[in-house]
């Protein structure tokens, strides 16, 4: 009988020490699946790339005052004392037309008009009679309205006379070119003798004062382009680099044609009108966000991702691959920000949300 109570008794104690055995046995696992899930990463930011590149212009170095000199009317060109190549001075006179038919018309005007204002001048006193005669009721009225009349239609014409005298006066003027500035004579397109017609041009003029480069942009480059900006200006055939500024950007221009840039140069020093140039302007100066490259996980797929490490535990972000600057790459993804930091070591048996362990 205690035999047998003695065998209960140990097959009970077995029973116990197998259950708790039994009972301690997941636990185990779990914590080993916890230690399993807390792997060793190293991260590094996300970090912030200007990208840029520099594109040339070529040009020609011209004056900001530039003119192309015509007549406003039309003669015989009787004179044009200057040069290519010659300085002249602002009201220097540069061409002169035969003002022979202008001088007259000037003159017969003025005789119309003096004629006219002698009229006047007698209508004036016989208005001031009549006006007397019939103050003391030796006139009608009908008489002092016809002698008013007939002097205010007198002092009408006058005014269309001296009119016409002043415009005969402005067109005899004419007849003379000016310079309209300081500045080179570069061509002359007509000598004395030849006809001139309105518009045609006569004399062409460039500034002493400062210069100027003209280039010709695409419509793409106009965004990155604002006036004010600083541009370096290169003279290949002379050897030597100076810097300008962005004076005018066109904003419109034909279909499929290119848009007008002007930039002003800033160091005149050895630099002269019709000097090659060439303009370096810097564009797409777009900031990208960019991350290591061993830090892309699946970047041949339809799907590129990296992982990030937010609150001690792993998070995947879906994101679009970009230009390749040397050992990083560029992104672009909504839920990635500046400064975060991606897994790019012992991320390759992640999953999203196991927590892990930074180095």
């Amino acid at each position: 009988m205690i035999k047998r109570n003695v065998s209960a008794t140990c097959v009970g104690i077995a029973i116990l020490t197998t259950a708790v055995v039994m009972a301690a046995w997941p636990e185990r696992n779990h914590d080993d699946q916890a230690t399993r899930r807390q792997p060793a990463v190293r991260t590094e930011a996300v970090e912030e790339h200007a990208r840029g590149r520099s594109v040339r212009y070529s040009g020609v170095t011209q004056s900001s005052s530039r003119a192309v000199l015509s007549f406003a009317i039309s003669a015989r060109l009787e004179s044009c004392p200057a040069d290519v190549g010659e300085s002249v001075r602002k009201g220097e006179v540069i061409a002169t037309l035969d003002p022979n038919q202008y001088r007259l018309a000037l003159q017969i005007t003025q005789a119309s008009l003096a004629e006219l204002e002698a009229r006047l001048a007698q209508a004036q006193r016989d208005e001031e009679r009549v006006r007397r005669l019939a103050e003391a009721r030796a006139a009608t009225d009908e008489e002092l309205e016809k002698t008013m009349a007939a002097t205010r239609a007198l002092a009408a014409a006058q005014s269309l006379l001296t009119a016409r005298r002043d415009d005969a006066r402005r067109v005899l003027g004419e007849t003379v070119l000016r310079a309209p500035f300081d500045g080179t004579v570069t061509a002359v397109h007509r000598q004395p003798g030849e006809w001139a017609a309105p518009g045609v041009p006569i004399v062409e003029l460039v500034g002493f004062d400062d210069l100027e480069l003209e280039i010709e942009v695409a419509e793409m480059i106009l965004a990155d382009l604002e006036v004010g900006q600083v541009v370096r200006v290169d003279l290949p055939l002379s050897q030597r680099t100076t810097t300008g500024r962005i004076a005018s950007v066109s904003g419109s221009s034909g279909p499929g044609r290119l848009f007008p840039v002007v930039i002003a140069v800033e160091d005149k020093s050895r630099i002269g009108a019709g000097m090659a140039a060439e303009a370096i302007l810097h564009v797409d100066r777009e900031t990208k966000k960019t991350v290591p490259l061993e830090s892309i996980l699946n970047p041949g797929s339809s799907t590129p991702m990296v992982i990030c490490v937010r609150d001690g535990r792993a998070e995947q972000v879906t994101v679009t691959l970009g230009q390749v600057y040397g050992d990083r790459i560029a992104v672009s993804s909504p839920d990635l920000a500046l400064g975060d930091a991606v897994i790019v070591a012992g991320h390759t048996s992640l999953t999203d949300g196991d927590t892990v362990e930074v180095f």
